[in-house]
């Protein structure tokens, strides 16, 4: 099953926080190897009501993927308040880039652990859909406690 990770808070991340992330992140290869990545929620000011977000992710190994340049330059915004992370191993769904967590569904940013059987794509689906994919547009698009009841 997949490696969920990452740090919350409602002012600006700090060093420290940043570097435990990114070492939680690189052991996170325990619970998942074919894809990594993360979703960086920003705000300009810690009190800030506006924020902003962005996803990076890759289909490789967690500890190749904490390594890349670009990849510790968005753990280390100074703006971060969020970091979520995913750490995949792969159940239903093509191991590629749009099958790669975290996903952005509209309103909707998420990482999944585990397997939604309701959910789970069929063959001609698996390149574009993951099981996790279909939940965050169910999600997105009805009210929750349908998606809850089914």
């Amino acid at each position: 099953m997949c490696g969920l990770f990452g740090v919350f808070k409602p002012t600006h991340l700090s060093t420290d926080e940043r570097k435990a992330l990114v070492e939680i992140g690189m052991l996170s290869f325990f619970r998942g190897t074919d894809s990594t990545g993360i979703s960086v929620i920003t705000k300009k000011k810690p009190a800030s009501e506006k924020v902003d977000h962005f996803i990076v992710k890759g289909v490789n190994h967690s500890i190749d993927f904490f390594k890349q340049e670009h990849v510790l330059n968005a753990c280390f915004n100074q703006k971060a308040t969020s970091i979520m992370g995913h750490a995949r191993a792969a159940t239903h769904g093509t191991v590629n880039q749009a099958n790669a967590q975290p996903m952005r569904e509209n309103s909707i940013i998420g990482t999944h652990n585990g397997v939604v059987r309701k959910f789970t794509p069929d063959k001609k689906e698996e390149d574009e859909y993951s099981d996790s994919r279909k939940l965050f547009q169910a999600i997105d698009n009805l009210p929750i406690e349908t998606v809850l009841k089914s």
